[in-house]
């Protein structure tokens, strides 16, 4: 036991200088950085002054970055002695370096911006002799630099939080990057209303002389410089909001620059207004809960007796619709019940919404507006509400008939005031906007109570007329469902090709016509057989010539 203790003592203690020796390794490596960034930079600052213009740009701009590392580097340096800090690792002669390198920051950023603004200044400048091509290279150049700025802007904030971590807060300096930022936001806002209102009147040039390539250019250059200042005012705004200064009216200006919403407002913002919503409407529910509670019972307890007593005045309806003397069609019994069920519901539910102090003449208004306007926006649909009124009251069929409409075939099973349903004879279902019904031929196979059977029926020239007549006649007066007035019809009716053709046209219900059309034609054919009349199929007679020495002959076979 006391074995293992030891060991594990041992391994704590070898764990522990592991992560001390790790941490220096690591303040080593970024101290070699510095170092060589420090070098590296001294080179580069020898060398700017001996240069041309466009060279010194590059490394003026090499220079910033090379600070910019530092800083990072330094930074990274005091947050390493934090973290030992915090681990109970002692380190004072790696604090000591780094406080003496992060009183040095401040100069570093100094530097930096004069850099800057001077290149800045001197970019601005070149601006007043620039042609339009030019603008836009120049205003790119701005861009990066006001960029680089903004950035040096950051860096500051980023110190003031380092020193604040490592227990050495500057207050004096705090309230100096304060002012800074107020005063960088303001010259921010006011060059991009500049530049934004410069904007809008090359716009209106441009859009008065669309083919002037010049005025496009300038349009462009001004563009780069709009997006540069909006996107430098919302760097400058990610800083000033922790330091609760007020950033409305820098929010509303990039709205008004951007014609973009979204871009005015913050994830943070939205959760705070929705937070305040979210109380206040607990506060409202708290205190009128119980009254809306009440008014809800009444709103349903009014819907349901309304609903009660339509079903009641459906039922009288019913019994009056469906009067003998009227003489309504189905369709038309169907729609008048339901509408007027309906009618009654949607009373009760608009008196229900007045007993809970909604005003309903408003709402009934603007139904009216909406059904204008839906009007032209449903012309089709209207055609056919305006068709299906048409077949209600003309009644051309009702449910249950078998009609061909639209051309389709089948039983309508059911309707309403924009469509007909109908089934196909082979069972499939078919919806046919009414504006088509109405607007071609309807034909009503059932409409009327009977029908003719018409049937056409070749005998052999052999056979005798006569019997031919009386065979047919007694089948037709034999068959239980032919009707005996009006009297069938049986004529002779055409000699064809092959054989002597008969009519038979006996009249029967409506409901009977396939059963006495498929009868007829079995029981006929049966008969024939057994009384020997032949039905023959199409004869051709063939000749055959064969041709001989004097010239062709006929020969017929």
């Amino acid at each position: 036991m006391r074995i293992s203790f030891i060991i594990f003592i041992s391994l704590l203690v070898f764990s522990y200088s592991s992560i001390a020796q790790d941490a220096v390794d690591e303040a080593q490596t970024l101290k070699a950085n510095l170092d060589a960034l420090k070098a590296e930079l001294s080179e580069v600052e020898s060398r700017i002054d001996s240069l041309n213009s466009e060279d010194r740009k590059i490394f003026e701009q090499e220079a910033l970055e090379l600070t910019l590392a530092e800083l990072d580097n330094i930074y990274q340096l005091a947050d390493l002695v934090l973290k030992q800090e915090t681990e109970g690792t002692e380190a004072p002669e790696l604090r000591t370096y780094v406080m003496e390198l992060m009183l040095k920051v401040p100069k570093i950023i100094a530097w930096s911006f004069a850099q800057n603004q001077k290149d800045i200044e001197v970019l601005n400048a070149q601006k007043d002799d620039a042609s339009s091509a030019e603008l836009g290279i120049l205003e790119e150049e701005i861009s990066i630099l006001i960029s680089s700025v903004d950035a040096l802007y950051e860096t500051k904030f980023t110190y003031l939080e380092e020193l604040e971590k490592l227990g050495a807060p500057d207050e004096e300096l705090a309230q100096s990057v304060k002012e800074d930022l107020k005063l960088r936001a303001r010259l921010m806002a006011g060059r991009l209303k500049k530049h934004t209102a410069e904007r809008n009147v090359i716009k209106k040039r441009l859009s008065a002389s669309a083919e002037d390539p010049d005025l496009a250019l300038q349009l462009g250059a001004k563009q780069i410089a709009v997006d540069s200042h909006i996107a430098s005012l919302e760097r400058m705004i990610k800083l000033m909001e922790p330091l609760d200064l007020p950033v409305s009216s820098y929010r509303t200006l990039i709205v008004t620059s951007t014609n973009d919403l979204s871009r005015g407002l913050e994830v943070s913002a939205l959760a705070e207004i929705a937070n305040k919503g979210w109380e206040i409407l607990i506060g409202w529910t708290r205190d009128r809960l119980p009254q809306l509670a009440f008014k809800a019972i009444i709103f349903f307890v009014i819907v349901y007796l309304f609903w009660l007593i339509s079903k009641v005045i459906e039922r009288f309806v019913k019994r009056a619709v469906n009067a003998p003397n009227l003489g309504f069609s189905h369709l038309l019994r169907g729609m008048i019940i339901n509408l007027t069920g309906n009618l009654i519901v949607l009373l009760g539910i608009i008196l229900a919404l007045s007993q809970m102090g909604v005003s309903v003449g408003p709402m009934i208004a603007g139904l009216g507006v909406a059904g204008f306007i839906l009007g032209f926006a449903l012309q089709e649909t209207l055609g056919n509400f305006a068709a299906g009124l048409m077949i209600l009251f003309y009644r051309p069929f009702d449910e249950g008939d078998m009609v061909e409409a639209a051309g389709v075939f089948g039983k309508v099973n059911r309707m309403s005031l924009v469509s007909t349903t109908i089934l196909t004879i082979d069972n499939k279902t078919l919806i046919v906007p009414n504006g088509k019904i109405w607007g071609d031929v309807i034909c009503n196979v059932t409409n009327e109570n009977i029908r003719r059977v018409d049937l056409v029926l070749g005998v052999s020239y052999d056979a005798e007329i006569p019997h031919v007549e009386d065979i047919i006649q007694t089948m037709v007066n034999a068959h239980p469902k032919i009707l005996k007035d009006p009297a069938p019809t049986i004529k002779v009716h055409e000699w064809g090709d092959s054989s002597v053709n008969f009519v038979v046209r006996p009249w029967v219900a409506t409901e009977d016509y396939w059963e006495v059309h498929w009868d007829l034609t079995r029981d006929l054919k049966i008969k024939f057989d057994e009384e020997g009349i032949g039905i023959p199929y199409p004869q051709r007679d063939v000749h055959h010539y064969y041709p001989t020495e004097g010239g062709p002959e006929k020969d017929p076979v």
